[in-house]
């Protein structure tokens, strides 16, 4: 009974000495990985009132997205290489809501996990009577991703895409 506790001992103190990356590859993220958000605009085009995210595999992918929605986010700059994803808030009734997506991302076998603030106008603020849809445009690092989440601050996940 000594010999096995001891050994389970010897085990924990080997893990704890391993420091935190072993205990996160068990139960929690591999990696932290910057991203960028690129544009943010109120009117993105949402159908319904449903928060989601879309996968882009490259710059071509969302100038290409852009043709077909009407709407434009990116001008004529060039675009950095690697994937973007777009987190859109849904549509809402007025003006005066946002997305703003938090530059660090973790890694989770493959699945970056963006962070986002949804914002809400305040209470007693006068607003348009126009239907509003905010996103955010984020490029990912370069990587072959096997999806992208979205958590609001609130720490749900929110939506989900992978890769077309």
């Amino acid at each position: 009974m000594r010999r096995i506790l001891v050994g389970t001992l010897a085990g924990v103190a080997a893990l704890a000495l391993g420091g935190c990356s072993a205990l996160g590859t068990l139960f929690g993220p591999d990696a932290v990985v910057k991203v960028a958000e690129v544009a943010n605009t109120g009117q993105c085009g949402a159908a319904s009132g449903d928060t989601t995210v879309q996968m882009f595999a490259n710059a071509d992918a969302v100038l290409a997205w852009q043709a077909t929605s009407g709407v434009t986010l990116l001008g004529e700059q060039s675009m950095l290489p690697g994937g973007y994803a777009l987190v859109q808030m849904g549509q809402r009734g007025t003006g005066g809501y946002g997305v703003v997506v938090a530059p660090e991302a973790e890694v989770d076998d493959g699945v970056l996990r963006l962070h986002a603030t949804f914002l809400d106008p305040p209470r007693d603020a006068v607003l348009s009577q126009a239907l509003s849809s905010p996103c955010a445009l984020v490029r990912l690092p370069v990587g072959d991703w096997r999806g992208v989440e979205v958590y609001g601050q609130n720490g749900r996940r929110l939506a989900r895409a992978t890769p077309r």
